[in-house]
């Protein structure tokens, strides 16, 4: 979660407190690497685990101590920085490896490959050093027994053998080497965490997340499995005493470019996914080929229900609040039909429902009583300000003046229709206009002006709440305005008295130059 970062402009604290000023090169740039270990403050994990700067400094005190000096603190830089180098490594090499078994022969000692395999045997080492999060307890644990006890119970086996580079060993003679590939697949596990670590640091959204992931697995998984439905019979014809059998099923040993190999392997595929098959006379049964395109059917088949349920459930998080608001209103219809509104009430009803949800659902009283005070004024700062400081009487105001107006204001919103103020009684409030229009009428109905967003009235009645009105003011569609009480007013320009009369001031001056202006008119 980001947060609003605070320009401090005390001096900044040295990274090693415990190097002296004489300090030479190395050890400073060995202090310089030791820092890289130690929690970070914009780590995701320190925000949500650690919170707060003592409790961070309480940690990286905890680990400077000589039994967790090089341990990598599981919300360091290093650790993120190295979490991101893995994912582009093994990302690219899962798309690549599948595609060396439609070349003709392709070098056992690729270089790219086996730098994965290097680069996957330096990441084992460093996860017996690299500290974890115990769920339990809550609590970073860093001693290094506990840490490779851990991970030799968890997912150790299975990483060792995905970064052996067996690929360099050829069963037989012809090219086969590549079979080993397929024990490069649990690296999918070690890039998921990868994935994790560095999503929840840039603060993708759910469904961003959720979508890049159904896009990558659907892409990993049909091209593996195009990997799988040619190198098993390449694999297998050399087991096989029928070795044309294989040729003649697989139709594809014979195509020359490498491209088309692919993507014919890559249609059967799909075909096979989807339930539709592939057309192929029965001339020999062969147990091999029944247990291939048996379990890629199977497993395709698993895999897209897997997907399309995914994708409808992102649709469904996606639409939910547009999906309650419906049925809210469908409530609301019902309800209005069992007190027998009559229709004009109803549309009125409704286009307040549309106007103030505006097609999605959500709880505004249980968001304000979540959210603190000061980001409540945060809120009503963010909508109000530019309404305020465009008054005349408030411009050239102090600041703390003006916010303390802000936060004194209170939402209004008029229907169609309705009298904002009638003629003849007396105005104790403010109102400025937010979003819609007003007329304004004078006593023989006779329309004077229109206002419409950014305008106010009624400022005499911060100085005569019991002054009587000449105009009446209806609203000429849903308008939302923010209104000021005199007693409020009154409350916030208490502290300021040479205010008061600056106000006053303003107010006559604008009110002499509206007369003057009708004068004119008339």
């Amino acid at each position: 979660m980001k947060t609003i970062q605070h320009e401090c402009m005390l001096p900044k604290q040295p990274r090693c407190l415990d190097l002296p000023p004489t300090a030479g090169c190395c050890a400073k740039l060995i202090c310089t690497l030791r820092s890289l270990l130690l929690p970070c403050d914009w780590h995701h994990g320190t925000m949500f685990h650690i919170r707060s700067r003592k409790n961070l400094a309480l940690e990286k005190e905890k680990q400077l101590t000589k039994a967790h000096a090089f341990v990598w603190h599981p919300y360091s830089a290093i650790k993120f920085y190295w979490d991101c180098l893995g994912l582009v490594v093994y990302l690219c090499v899962l798309f690549y490896m599948p595609f060396q078994v439609f070349f003709n022969c392709k070098n056992r000692y690729d270089a790219f490959v086996l730098f994965s395999d290097a680069f996957a045997a330096f990441d084992i080492c460093t996860r017996f050093i690299t500290g974890y999060n115990d769920k339990d307890s809550k609590a970073v644990i860093l001693h290094l027994g506990d840490i490779a006890k851990r991970y030799v119970k968890g997912s150790f086996t299975l990483d060792l053998i995905a970064a052996l580079p067996l690929q360099i060993y050829q069963p037989f003679k012809k090219c086969t080497h590549t079979i080993w590939f397929i024990l490069k697949l649990p690296r999918l596990m070690t890039l998921k965490e990868k994935w994790k670590n560095a999503y929840e640091q840039v603060e993708l959204s759910y469904l961003t997340t959720a979508a890049i992931g159904v896009v990558v697995r659907v892409l990993l998984f049909f091209h593996w499995m195009t990997y799988i439905h040619y190198q098993v019979p390449v694999f297998c014809s050399q087991l096989s005493e029928n070795e044309y059998v294989w040729s003649n099923r697989s139709r594809s040993f014979n195509i020359t470019n490498d491209f088309h190999r692919y993507t014919t392997n890559l249609y059967w595929v799909v075909g096979l996914c989807i339930g539709a098959g592939y057309y192929r006379p029965v001339e020999e049964i062969l147990i091999y080929d029944l247990v291939l395109t048996s379990v890629i059917s199977l497993v395709g088949l698993i895999f897209i229900i897997f997907t399309f349920a995914t994708v409808f459930r992102l649709f469904i998080y996606e639409n939910t609040d547009h999906f309650i608001f419906n049925g809210k209103l469908k409530d609301l219809k019902e309800y209005m039909g069992l007190q027998r509104l009559p229709n004009i009430l109803q549309r009125k009803i409704l286009l307040f429902i549309n106007y103030k949800f505006n097609g999605s659902y959500f709880n505004e009283e249980y968001i304000l009583n979540t959210i603190n005070e000061q980001i409540k004024q945060d809120i009503n700062m963010h909508c109000c300000k530019a309404l305020v400081t465009r008054i005349p009487m408030f411009q050239d105001m102090p600041v703390a003046f003006v916010n303390t107006i802000i936060f004194s204001l209170v939402e209004v919103m008029f229907m169609p229709g309705e009298v904002v103020v009638s003629q003849g009684e007396p105005i104790d409030c403010l109102y400025i206009i937010s979003s819609g229009s007003v007329t304004v009428m004078d006593s023989n109905g006779k329309e004077i002006t229109h206002l419409r967003d950014g305008a106010h009235f009624g400022d005499d009645a911060l100085f005569e709440p019991t002054k009587i009105r000449k105009t009446t003011i209806i609203a000429l569609e849903i308008t939302e305005t923010y209104k000021l009480s005199n007693e409020a007013f009154r409350g916030c320009v208490r502290p300021y008295p040479q205010i008061d009369a600056r106000v006053r001031r303003s107010v006559q001056f604008s009110n002499s130059k509206l007369r003057l202006r009708r004068m004119t008119i008339d």
